[in-house]
């Protein structure tokens, strides 16, 4: 059992975020604010914006439309901080506007905030050119009092590039529902989908944004498809601005029958389960949330050892094959070598389900409901 609380008053927690229903923020945290009133806490959420899937934050109680409704920053932040008088914690789940935000009403207040990491905020930044962000992450995030980061790689980052005071930061994983993630694999694929699987299939998973770099994954494709002896498919599983530069892509490459934008699906887990091997071709990341989830239906894992999270999760190799950067002929070579041993993806497979169980929801909640209890402690 985690810990309970040890004052007497109710301690007031509220979560502040943009919590997409496609993005793993609602995921992860839902069940963080159970945990936490299990254990006694009075849990509130405060929406950025209007939730895509409400169903998700009505059916526990946690949604309040309020300050979604005040229509510019100056009004949210105006908001905010008459929340924060009536909490004794905020943690900003999203970084950087919404982060600054919460900075804010918490110096109004008096009250301490605990932001949160997801990603490396600079390539972010560069990616999107807004450079703004760069002076901004800069003078907010050192003064928050405490900062959680998804992964060691990325709390290193913010204690050497944004200069947070290390005592301030920690990592704690993301978590993840392993008995929900094992029935939702056993759902049926649709039927149209079918005729795709009687080739071995290699999958991917994820918003279609140049940081995902399928391009990547539909060279290295090409590449097995010249060099091994029988046809193999990829199916990408997202929607996002590169759709039209990816469906291009495709085209020039002659891979209408061989790869498949197959668009989003809110239950990816049949499709990881019935496919040969997933890949991850990012750039970066900040955990990579579809490693563990293809780790948990036994789908073998190649990924990019990018910055952060890949390294981590597949314990530099143990788990499943890295590849350097951008070197779509070795994640082609590494395709193939899968494929003809196939002893050798039956060891990953069992060995990514076995990794999987480190970061069961039970165990991360409670890891994470234990760092907010010693904080509230510390601090109020």
């Amino acid at each position: 059992m985690g810990m309970a609380l040890s004052q007497t008053k109710i301690m007031k927690v509220l979560f502040v975020g943009y919590f997409t229903a496609k993005g793993g923020s609602a995921k992860a945290t839902i069940p963080l604010a159970l945990t936490l009133r299990s254990q006694g806490y009075q849990v509130n959420f405060a929406h950025w914006s209007l939730p895509e899937q409400i169903d998700l934050f009505t059916h526990n109680n946690l949604l309040d439309f309020s300050l979604h409704q005040q229509t510019n920053l100056v009004a949210k932040i105006i908001y905010l901080t008459q929340l924060a008088r009536q909490h004794d914690l905020i943690i900003a789940v999203s970084e950087l506007t919404i982060t600054y935000a919460c900075q804010l009403a918490g110096w109004f207040t008096s009250k301490p905030v605990l932001a949160e990491i997801q990603v490396n905020l600079d390539f972010w930044i560069k990616q999107k050119a807004v450079p703004i962000h760069y002076q901004l992450t800069r003078f907010f995030y050192p003064q928050l009092q405490a900062v959680r980061c998804v992964s060691d790689g990325l709390k290193d980052y913010a204690i050497c590039q944004l200069k947070i005071a290390p005592e301030k930061v920690f990592t704690i994983y993301n978590p993840f529902n392993l008995v929900e993630i094992t029935a939702l694999s056993q759902e049926a694929l649709p039927e149209v989908m079918n005729s795709w699987f009687t080739k071995p299939v290699v999958i991917c998973l994820g918003r279609l944004e140049s940081q995902k770099r399928f391009d990547l994954a539909i060279e290295s494709l090409s590449l097995v498809n010249q060099k091994y002896q029988h046809p193999v498919n990829l199916i990408i599983l997202g929607d996002g601005s590169e759709q039209a530069n990816l469906q291009q892509k495709i085209n020039e490459l002659e891979l209408n029958d061989r790869v498949y934008l197959a668009g989003f699906y809110d239950n990816p887990y049949p499709f990881l389960a019935a496919a040969k091997l997933f890949l991850l071709s990012s750039d970066y990341e900040g955990f990579g949330r579809v490693i563990v989830d293809a780790m948990a239906v036994g789908c073998p894992v190649i990924a990019n050892d990018c910055p952060y999270g890949p390294g981590e999760i597949l314990d530099q190799g143990k788990y499943g094959i890295l590849i350097p950067n951008n070197q779509p002929e070795t994640i082609a070579n590494q395709i193939i070598y899968l494929l003809e041993n196939q002893e050798i993806c039956a060891e990953f497979r069992e060995k990514g389900k076995t990794r999987s169980l480190d970061f069961s929801e039970d165990i991360i909640n409670e890891q994470y409901a234990a760092k907010i209890n010693s904080f509230i402690t510390n601090y109020i």
